[in-house]
């Protein structure tokens, strides 16, 4: 169970370390020209607005990442988060249309997914 647990650990950092990667991509291709909730605003606010509220989401991702709902929740997100980048992708803002940002935002995909396919605590014990 230990091992299985290291192994879930692992797989959990690895998306996390893919979805912050994603995140200072985003803010190089102007994630929030695409986001409805801030496409409206002039760049020079939309970036800094951007840039800003990563700090306490990264935060509470740091102080509550190591409890099992938050783990579950961010990566069932990265799972999604890839299905929201493929229909925002023919958006006339969109600037993910390379191969490097695609990597991030898979990356995260698939280790979300083996995160909660090897996560032990989806199984019954034996």
């Amino acid at each position: 169970m230990a091992t299985k647990m290291r192994a879930a650990d692992g797989l959990y950092s690895l998306t996390l370390a893919f979805l912050f990667s994603h995140e200072v991509d985003a803010a190089y291709r102007h994630e929030w020209r695409v986001l409805p909730l801030t496409s409206f605003l002039p760049d020079d606010v939309g970036r800094e607005l951007f840039i800003w509220l990563h700090v306490p989401l990264f935060a509470a991702i740091l102080i509550y990442g190591s409890r099992r709902p938050v783990r579950v929740w961010l990566a069932a997100f990265a799972v999604g988060h890839v299905l929201l980048h493929w229909m925002f992708r023919n958006h006339p803002a969109y600037e993910f249309n390379n191969p490097s940002s695609w990597l991030l935002i898979l990356g995260a995909g698939l280790f979300g997914a083996l995160y909660l396919a090897a996560d032990p605590a989806w199984r019954k014990p034996a």
